[in-house]
């Protein structure tokens, strides 16, 4: 099989997109002011939004409402050290859906600077069903450790 090695930069860009809208977990871009400009299926599904819905607003509307005034200040914090990392190690984090439930998640965050200024790509997984296995088996042992008194 021979790899054609001209790849145009429109060929790159639509590529990357293709990429983005495969990925198995849910990814949002969002630029320096907190304006999400891109997200991709998963997104969608995850969070029960159009992507027309949440493209320009702010990310701040995936955010619950107990975390959203201070989400801004830690938004500018990862931009002045941005560095590949998860979010909000050794804490719950939780995602709003349109539908105003909460889901529990993991974020990762990935700085990306362009000739369009920085932004930042949010990898976003939908833990809820590891949530509940880890709830059942506390359960389970809390019942074995009763059992045994």
């Amino acid at each position: 099989m021979e790899i054609n090695t001209e790849i145009t930069a429109k060929t790159a860009e639509e590529w990357s997109w293709l990429v983005m809208e495969a990925a198995p977990t849910g990814m949002i871009m969002v630029d320096s002011a907190g304006r999400i400009v891109l997200v991709n299926a998963q997104v969608e599904t995850l969070f029960g939004y159009l992507r027309e819905e949440l493209v320009g607003k702010s990310v701040e509307i995936l955010v619950p409402a107990g975390f959203r005034t201070q989400h801004p200040q830690l938004r500018t914090g990862f931009l002045h050290a941005p560095q590949a990392r998860p979010m909000g190690a050794g804490r719950d984090l939780y995602g709003l859906r349109k539908d105003g439930t909460q889901v529990p998640l993991e974020i990762g965050l990935s700085p990306l600077e362009t000739p369009a200024g920085k932004f930042v790509l949010s990898s976003v997984v939908d833990i809820s069903e590891r949530k509940q296995a880890e709830d059942s088996l506390r359960a389970v042992q809390n019942g074995a450790g009763r059992a045994k008194l």
